[in-house]
């Protein structure tokens, strides 16, 4: 049985904070992330809607360290989602394969008024065309 096949199933909806092994992520990732050797996994929100492709878009999380720079979006600490104040990168998107091993939904983001500031911060990154 593969790792992916042991693991409870993922739906990958939007909003959905996931937890990645960083090792296996960064290998599976386009484009290919920046390794945190301090920390083991890391964190990130899906974008991309519920679909049957074999991927899925996402934008990782970080620890807060300083400021948040616009148009990033600080997400506080809950205890359950995020442990820590965590910034929520929206100009690293990253595409994964939906296969990896190390991947565990933690649960869904449900405050509108980080989505919607994430979903504005994504207008801002995104170039127009």
């Amino acid at each position: 049985m593969s790792p992916a096949a042991a693991r409870a199933p993922i739906t990958f909806e939007r909003w959905l904070v996931l937890v990645l092994n960083q090792t296996e992520s960064r290998a599976g990732s386009d484009p290919e992330q920046p390794l945190d050797e301090t920390k083991e996994t890391r964190r990130f929100i899906v974008l991309s809607p519920k679909d049957s492709r074999p991927v899925f878009n996402c934008i990782e999380c970080v620890s807060k360290k300083t400021t948040v720079p616009y148009p990033d979006v600080e997400i506080a600490a809950d205890g359950c989602l995020f442990t820590k104040v965590t910034i929520a990168r929206v100009g690293m998107i990253y595409t994964l394969s939906k296969k990896l091993a190390g991947i565990a939904a933690l649960g869904t983001l449900r405050d509108s008024g980080i989505q919607r500031k994430i979903a504005i911060g994504l207008q801002v990154y995104l170039p127009h065309i």
